[in-house]
């Protein structure tokens, strides 16, 4: 991963926090592309990680490639995930896929996240984590 290879190299700066972040690993990247590691390091180096206890090949799905015919079994699963994020003390829900941003957001704007303590603005892409962490020294 291109952005794990600028940090390790000292070509992105970033402040590390002591936020604890979790790591929802998508479809597409994970089980499909076999990429596990790389996103995990990025948050080791821009915060604290905590694991979800279903992670890497066994990850809950977000429920987002449901969600075109069956929309409230897609809200239901993004309703667990977060449950399972939740559970460990996770501040802050991470993945590196749109669509499982969309659907854990939208179980929040339609209720189901409501006893979930945790804000929609805490579901970030993995970017936008190291883009608060970084330290500007001008271009």
């Amino acid at each position: 991963m291109l952005l794990n290879e600028l940090i390790l190299e000292g070509k992105i700066n970033i402040k590390k926090t002591h936020q604890k972040v979790t790591y929802h690993d998508p479809c597409h990247l994970g089980r499909h592309c076999n990429i596990y590691e790389e996103p995990r390091q990025i948050i080791k180096n821009t915060s604290i990680l905590v694991e979800m206890d279903r992670n890497r090949e066994r990850s809950r799905c977000c429920g987002a490639g449901v969600k075109s015919a069956f929309p409230d079994i897609a809200l239901k699963i993004a309703s667990k995930r977060i449950e399972d994020a939740k559970s460990i003390d996770a501040e802050i829900i991470i993945t590196s896929c749109s669509f499982c941003i969309l659907n854990l957001k939208n179980a929040f704007k339609y209720g189901l996240g409501n006893d979930i303590v945790c804000s929609v603005s805490n579901i970030l892409d993995i970017i936008e984590l190291v883009v608060m962490g970084l330290e500007y020294e001008g271009f």
